[in-house]
């Protein structure tokens, strides 16, 4: 009988062993940049700047739900604790030490939040989708997530983002911004 983690295990062996070159790992590294939470803030800012009324919208919304998926997701690795696989398998290939916890997968739950708002909003999500599953694929790549990580990653930032959304399509959160902007 296969337990969770045994298929954890096989699922990231064989990911982590695929072919490892430069230009893989430089990749990898591209791919995994679109999960911190400065590149959700870079977008915002230059939605913010040069998006018009959508993009200022837009931009908030992505403000408020990279923040919250930030502290979500860390509150979570310090309540879970779980090792780095790295720490636990000898036999990955390491590209990169984190100094946090496993789970969930933090670039995996922001490229989440961050893919969904933006494909929601901009009409595009069938495109946007594909870049946290890259994301999450990278992290097993470089050897620091199980799969586990990312998939309740990716289920993190997708829940966060549409929360997010929810409150600020409400009523009640459209008046209370329009009473601050007077």
């Amino acid at each position: 009988m296969f337990s969770l983690y045994s298929y954890d295990v096989f699922f990231l062996q064989l990911i982590n062993s695929l072919h490892h070159n430069y230009f893989f790992n430089s990749l990898g590294w591209i791919i995994s940049y679109f999960g911190l939470i400065y590149t959700g803030i870079l977008i915002a800012i230059i939605l913010y700047v040069f998006g018009g009324k959508k993009g200022k919208k837009v931009a908030v919304l992505l403000t408020v739900t990279v923040v919250i998926t930030f502290l979500l997701t860390h509150l979570i690795k310090l309540l879970i604790m779980r090792p780095r696989p790295y720490t636990q398998l000898t036999t990955l290939i390491v590209c990169a030490v984190e100094s946090d916890y496993s789970f969930p997968s933090g670039h995996t739950s922001m490229a989440a939040a961050i893919s969904y708002i933006l494909g929601k909003k901009y009409d595009c999500f069938k495109f946007t989708i594909i870049i946290p599953v890259l994301v999450g694929l990278s992290r097993m790549y470089f050897g620091v997530h199980y799969p586990s990580d990312v998939i309740c990653g990716f289920i993190l930032g997708i829940l966060v983002a549409v929360l997010c959304e929810y409150i600020s399509n409400q009523d009640k959160f459209k008046n209370f911004l329009e009473i601050r902007k007077t």
